[in-house]
């Protein structure tokens, strides 16, 4: 794995917030002596949780802590993801750990320029895949947050005046009234997306 793969693989993430095993600890740790950028990452996202602990008021505090229990439950599902019980994605969800389940369902080729295979739609909750070397046209939801998880490729979103370049394991939250696109840069482009009832 390079370096690069290795800072966006979710370990660091997972390091920080206790979740890997032991072992693994151990191995960040030591990846973190060798590679100065690793260390960065890791003194960044601690300083980002001491931050966030530390704008909590009182009055907030417990709301957060749930809020951040659910993030943490979400991991821990995503942890040995099965398909009859997805988690809801969010910034911290790994594309390493949604890439061999997207693998499973999905046919070994891509033969048509776009390709959408549903995961889940129960509940207010829709998620799905979109295999592609096409780009999409411009759309606009006024009812459901929309998020993306790139698990292959590389593309462009645009959301309203706004350009997101996108990587392999790249997060994006789509505000409601915005129109957005996606542009392939390096394709086919394998995406999760996820769409959740506005209230």
């Amino acid at each position: 794995m390079s370096l690069k793969d290795y800072i966006h693989s979710g370990m660091i993430e997972d390091y920080c917030l206790g979740l890997l095993t032991p072992e693994e600890m151990e191995d960040v740790a030591k990846q973190a002596n060798i590679h100065p950028e690793i260390k960065e990452r890791i003194n960044e996202y601690q300083s980002a949780l001491k931050q966030y602990a530390a704008e909590l008021s009182p009055g907030t505090a417990k709301s957060h802590k749930q809020q951040l229990m659910k993030i943490i439950d979400n991991l821990e599902v995503e942890a040995s993801l099965d398909i009859k019980n997805l988690p809801l994605i969010n910034k911290y969800s790994n594309s390493k750990k949604w890439l061999p389940l997207a693998k499973s369902v999905l046919p070994s080729a891509l033969e048509e320029p776009t390709l959408m295979y549903e995961l889940r739609d129960e509940k207010g909750i829709n998620q799905f895949l979109i295999w592609t070397i096409a780009d999409s046209p411009y759309e606009l939801h006024d009812d459901v947050y929309e998020t993306l998880l790139l698990l292959e490729g590389e593309c462009i979103c645009r959301v309203g005046e706004d350009a997101y370049h996108l990587n392999t394991g790249d997060f994006l939250t789509i505000p409601l009234h915005k129109p957005h696109n996606l542009e392939v840069i390096n394709g086919p482009v394998l995406l999760l997306v996820q769409r959740l009832e506005a209230a």
